[in-house]
């Protein structure tokens, strides 16, 4: 609610979430705990109350919030809803580390016709770090002051003690998929479980951004390859597809002061995770001097499980090398080309079957293999061509 109060600029990109668009020129009033004495208003306290005003209009809305394992009660917020339409007020605003696909898609139940009388909106709290990071990355309008109350609240919330819980287990189910996906029998888009296993993907792509823009400055934001116009139901049935289909978990990010794409693969029939950073290269170079450059670059990295993929121009194959062996054989990566390569992305593999079965220990290896690739590629000069 403090930072809510103190940056305008970020405070309206959270109220967008909630169908409310503050623009400049909104005026704002914030209360904690806000009580009524009037004998004909139940005996209700919500955690918060924001009002905004735009010329004659007024917007508001509670706030409920919860913090740790702490869930949502329906019943609480149908009581709030019912105080809310007795004051007039719009919206009721849950708050917890339950994920929600989306603000109006509840992950508690509430009775249709209760739910009528006020709008009713959930923010997870690692939905509002991922905003808040890649806030912080995007080009705005805040001043020294606010920058700096926006970074104290992210170090907050990526603090193990802040209350924000991370996502660190895949959903029960996820075990026997990831063994079905070896089998001939496999699964398909109907087998009990499989959108659990989307959801669990969804949020655990959502918690990895956050952790991402905790270490990259300049902020990186989700990208999903069904497009940035896409629904959030659109975007689910493209997952639920893919899963189906082809036994992949895909996510994407871009790493917006680089400009750079970022891509995970979680493949459940081969037991594997796959991390790809596709790099900018300098303009004006031919194959060879783009070689050179690269090696150059690339020469402090330790990591021998590092490959180079080189998209050529025209027709011609890939060429996929392993780092050391660009290092030892340069010449050998450009064989037979002159112009420089269309995209070049170093990539990373990390495969135990055992760890790729066990719920927690994929988010695990997921997260600190990822992690690890942009903080070594982040070291070196390469990210910034």
């Amino acid at each position: 609610m403090a930072v809510l109060d103190i940056v305008p600029s970020f405070r309206g990109e959270i109220l967008k979430l909630c169908d409310y668009n503050s623009g400049k020129t909104c005026q704002y009033k914030s209360f904690m705990e806000p009580q009524y004495s009037s004998p004909n208003l139940p005996n209700y306290r919500p955690d918060g109350l924001m009002i905004c005003k735009r010329g004659t209009t007024y917007w508001s809305a509670f706030i409920e919030a919860k913090s740790d394992n702490n869930k949502i009660r329906s019943e609480q917020v149908l009581e709030y809803a019912d105080l809310a339409s007795k004051l007039n007020i719009d919206a009721v605003i849950s708050i917890s580390n339950e994920f929600a696909l989306n603000p109006k898609e509840l992950p508690y139940t509430l009775k249709g016709n209760k739910r009528r009388k006020r709008e009713i909106f959930h923010l997870s709290w690692p939905q509002i770090r991922t905003c808040l990071g890649i806030f912080i990355g995007s080009t705005n309008d805040c001043n020294d002051a606010e920058l700096q109350v926006l970074h104290h609240a992210l170090s907050f919330m990526l603090h193990d003690k802040s209350g924000v819980e991370t996502y660190d287990m895949m959903p029960i189910e996820w075990t026997k998929f990831v063994q079905s996906a070896s089998t001939e029998l496999g699964f398909s888009s109907s087998t009990p479980g499989l959108m659990e296993i989307v959801h669990g993907w969804q949020q655990e792509r959502r918690d990895l951004c956050a952790k991402l823009n905790g270490i990259v400055d300049g902020g990186v934001e989700l990208r999903h390859p069904s497009g940035a116009r896409s629904t959030p139901k659109e975007i689910t049935a493209f997952d639920k597809k893919l899963l189906a289909d082809s036994y992949k978990l895909k996510a994407g990010y871009f790493l917006k002061n680089s400009k750079t794409r970022f891509h995970v693969t979680s493949d459940l029939r081969a037991c594997c995770h796959r991390f790809a950073i596709e790099i900018n290269t300098p303009k004006g170079k031919k194959a060879k001097a783009t070689i050179n450059w690269l090696c150059e670059e690339l020469s402090n990295l330790n990591n021998n499980n590092y490959s180079i993929r080189l998209n050529w121009p025209g027709r011609g194959e890939d060429t996929t090398i392993e780092l050391a062996n660009l290092l030892k054989y340069p010449d050998t990566a450009f064989n037979g080309q002159k112009e420089a390569p269309k995209t070049v992305s170093i990539i990373t593999r990390d495969r135990n079957v055992r760890r790729f079965k066990s719920r927690k220990q994929f988010i695990e290896d997921l997260e600190k293999n990822a992690i690890n690739l942009i903080k070594d590629i982040s070291s070196t000069r390469i990210l910034f061509v």
